[in-house]
């Protein structure tokens, strides 16, 4: 791959990331202190991953990205989101690769407007990761993370998400609820 392709997909990964509402969820409920660092690890992963592979089938990604996911949030994502983000992800890099970089950006301008919480200058105060076992948290870790950099920025998780919070089981299992009805 060239290095055109290499920053364009680079672009295309971020910007798929920071609208994953599952990462976004993972790093809220599971994610602790250096939840955010995992997350930006993560994507540099995934996009090293898809660069440094030749013929990346979608189903291979999946089993990837479940296994990172699980392996660092303790999550299992349930709302298929991750087979979405993997159909996406193998698609963009297809574009890079035959050089359809205007094609790639016509798909990222099309996409809602959403808050860069993976800049690492991005504050968001870290709720504890579930287990009692890291005694290093004030009392002021034990709040919901704040994933806004404003008072006026839109929370992240809309209202819908909010009436079906991810639930977790006695065994500290976080189950994500599916977007569909």
């Amino acid at each position: 791959m060239n290095q055109d392709a290499l920053n364009n997909f680079q672009t295309a990964v971020h910007e798929l990331f920071i609208r994953w509402d599952a990462l976004k969820l993972a790093v809220e409920h599971m994610g602790g202190r250096n939840g955010q660092q995992t997350a930006r690890e993560i994507r540099d992963y995934i996009y090293n991953y898809c660069t440094q592979n030749d013929n990346i089938h979608p189903s291979e990604l999946v089993e990837v990205l479940n296994d990172v996911i699980d392996e660092e949030f303790d999550t299992i994502c349930e709302d298929n989101s991750v087979n979405d983000l993997s159909l996406h992800l193998v698609n963009y890099l297809k574009l890079c690769v035959e050089g359809k970089f205007d094609e790639v950006h016509h798909h990222l301008a099309q996409m809602p407007k959403c808050i860069n919480w993976l800049d690492p200058s991005f504050k968001i105060t870290a709720a504890p990761r579930g287990d009692d076992s890291d005694s290093s948290y004030s009392d002021s870790d034990d709040e919901e993370m704040d994933m806004s950099d404003d008072d006026d920025a839109p929370n992240l998780v809309d209202a819908d998400r909010r009436r079906n919070k991810p639930q977790t089981d006695e065994d500290g299992w976080t189950t994500i609820p599916s977007r569909r009805r």
